[in-house]
C-alpha cells in the first residue's frame, strides 16, 4: 500500500480541524517519482444531513528518502470542516491522493479512521 490514514485521528480548535496522519511507503512508490504530496478528504456521513461535516487540505512535499533511510514516511496535515463546523467522535472515511507535481501521476486511496 502506498500509502495510508493512521487508524485514529485527532481533533484541534474544538473540534472544526482533524489532525490527519499516516504514512507513505516508499519502496510502493515508482522509482521515477521523487516527490509527492497528499492531498487529503475527511467526511463523516450520518442518517441526519446537518450532522454531515467534510473538509479537505494538502500536505507540502514529500521528497523520497535516501538509499538506506528506511522507506516508510509518516505524513501530516490539519484539515478543516468545510462550514466550519464541529467533527464528531466516531467513524469517518478518508479519501487522499498521492500527487507528483512534475508529471501526471497520482495514485488514490480510502482508509476508515476513527476520529477521537
Amino acid at each position: 500500500m502506498k500509502g495510508k490514514f493512521e487508524d485514529e485521528l485527532g481533533r484541534k480548535n474544538s473540534g472544526t480541524v482533524v489532525d490527519a496522519e499516516g504514512w507513505l511507503e516508499w519502496s510502493e512508490i515508482p522509482l521515477n517519482i521523487q516527490r509527492v504530496r497528499v492531498d487529503a478528504t475527511i467526511a463523516q456521513a450520518n442518517d441526519d444531513p446537518a450532522l454531515e461535516r467534510s473538509g479537505r487540505a494538502s500536505t507540502g512535499l514529500y521528497q523520497r528518502p535516501k538509499e538506506g533511510a528506511g522507506t516508510r514516511v509518516e505524513w501530516r496535515c490539519d484539515v478543516p470542516e468545510a462550514q466550519g463546523e464541529e467533527f464528531h467522535e466516531g467513524p469517518s472515511l478518508g479519501s487522499a491522493v498521492l500527487v507528483d507535481p512534475t508529471s501526471s501521476w497520482a495514485w488514490p486511496w480510502t482508509d476508515d479512521p476513527v476520529i477521537t
